[in-house]
């Protein structure tokens, strides 16, 4: 496999993997308005949309490496501090969150529901875990992001999908 093709699907798994993601964000959104976390955590539609999640995390999580490994040079230290940081949040807010949606909630909605009713207060180590995954990811995003703007680094690619030229219809 040619480094090309690598970075081809990695960014196609990178791609689909946030689109599933986000298709997980709005169903999860619209089951969940107005509604109890321990009603709505029993409802039969909450285990596949969180499945849903941890796989759109997985591709995202195999598919930013590769990604990456295109501007590795360029982006230096930085970059590679940023990518571990950005992959780091993610496993939290997109593997560890999901799994734990999709096999605790249910079950302590079920054994438990004052804990996780809308009245229940929260654990003050979940909430410091979800700030600490905020930094990462916001820390990453802009070591990332740093040597583009500073200039550093050339055109690694617009991320815009443009037809083929030779297509005949260009």
């Amino acid at each position: 496999m040619t480094n090309s093709q690598l970075f081809r699907i990695g960014g196609l798994g990178l791609f689909v993997g946030a689109v599933v993601f986000v298709i997980h964000v709005v169903s999860r959104s619209l089951i969940t308005a107005g509604v109890d976390p321990a009603v709505s955590a029993q409802e039969g539609p909450w285990v596949p949309i969180n499945a849903l999640s941890a796989v759109g995390a997985a591709l995202v999580l195999l598919g930013l490496p590769a990604v990456y490994a295109w501007m590795a040079g360029p982006t230096g230290l930085p970059g590679l501090v940023g990518v571990t940081l950005i992959e780091v949040a993610w496993m939290f807010f997109g593997v560890f969150l999901s799994l734990y949606s999709e096999l605790v909630l249910p079950w302590l909605a079920d054994k438990a529901p004052s804990l996780v009713a809308d009245s229940a207060p929260l654990p003050v180590g979940f909430v410091v875990a979800f700030i600490i995954g905020l930094v990462a990811w916001f820390v990453g995003a802009v070591l990332l992001t740093a040597p583009f703007i500073g200039g550093r680094v050339g055109r690694v690619g617009s991320g815009t999908c443009y037809p083929p030229r030779r297509s005949g219809w260009w």
